[in-house]
């Protein structure tokens, strides 16, 4: 309730405030979010993992602070996202044709076209994580490729799901929530085989009968619902993560794309992509928006941990 009630000021303030100091704000109140203990737990556990068993406890704790940071200004993009996208990108979608413009760059933009020819008509499967402004890279996805449908969990919290909604529909996103009807599936194969791009987090994971992997210091769960999705579809699977950088810039880092064929094994394919995840963990693990404890042995904890989906 803390946490949620801090996300809710963030929001709030975000209307009336400049946009620097709604950033101070906001990355001040998501330090707040470290007191909460089960937040905290969490985080120190997932610090851990990342870090290594060697790792100091204060190593952990700055790991965790520099999540919560990152959590704040991710959640910062997603409520000023018509005040300043439109200025550094503007309204026409031509603006952001090339691969880097002033506030965004495009990382290994080739693997977009290699994703979209390998597709052959239909569409592709984007799978990234909650890292970095997530809600800001499907947006800016949306701009390059349409249509995009987000594959989502409705958020508990009322004022957050119809913010991020609201957003993602002017840019455009199109949404469908999983746990919204049970044949969802149907309609996202639909929509690749017509040439839409469906996006999702890897983490979608225990909700949809993860099955443990190998991952950093430990095993996790992940779902193999993504490679089903591109292996029922005979569409590849294209890794994007948008990452921010110092200068507060963004980037969307677009990997290899994974080709699946209809008959392939999908614990195969993301036994190809997980590694990819670890990789951007190990790269970016203070941008990684993992707030709940993740690993197996921590799942007692995950359930009570804080949560406010990204997704």
């Amino acid at each position: 309730m803390v946490a949620k009630a801090l996300a809710k000021l963030i929001v709030a303030t975000g209307a009336v405030l400049p946009t620097q100091t709604v950033r101070w704000l906001a990355r001040k109140i998501g330090r707040a979010v470290y007191w909460v203990p089960a937040a905290r737990e969490g985080l120190l556990l997932n610090a851990r993992h990342i870090l290594g068993e060697r790792s100091s406890h204060q190593q952990r704790r700055d790991l965790a602070h520099g999540v919560l940071d990152s959590f704040a200004l991710a959640l910062t993009d997603l409520v000023l996202a018509g005040r300043l996208w439109k200025a550094d990108i503007g309204e026409n979608e031509d603006s952001i044709s090339s691969p880097v413009t002033d506030k965004f760059e495009v990382v290994q933009y080739e693997n977009l076209e290699r994703a979209t020819r390998s597709a052959n008509g239909s569409g592709f499967v984007t799978v990234t994580l909650h890292m970095g402004s997530y809600e800001a890279g499907c947006m800016l996805l949306a701009r390059k490729r349409s249509p995009v449908t987000i594959v989502y969990h409705r958020d508990p919290a009322g004022f957050f799901e119809e913010l991020r909604s609201r957003q993602r529909h002017r840019f455009p996103v199109e949404e469908i929530a999983i746990d919204s009807s049970p044949f969802f599936a149907v309609d996202l194969l639909q929509r690749l085989k017509s040439g839409g791009t469906v996006l999702l987090a890897g983490e979608l994971a225990a909700q949809l009968h993860g099955e443990p992997f190998p991952f950093l210091d430990g095993t996790a769960h992940f779902s193999l619902w993504p490679a089903r999705l591109a292996v029922t579809a005979g569409v590849p699977i294209l890794p994007a993560f948008m990452v921010r950088a110092r200068d507060n810039s963004l980037r969307i880092h677009l990997e290899t794309p994974i080709e699946c064929h209809e008959g392939d094994d999908p614990r195969a394919v993301m036994e190809n992509l997980v590694p990819v995840f670890e990789d951007y963990v190990r790269r970016y693990p203070d941008q990684w928006l993992m707030v709940r404890s993740f690993w197996d042995e921590s799942v007692e904890t995950s359930n009570h941990g804080f949560r406010m989906n990204t997704q």
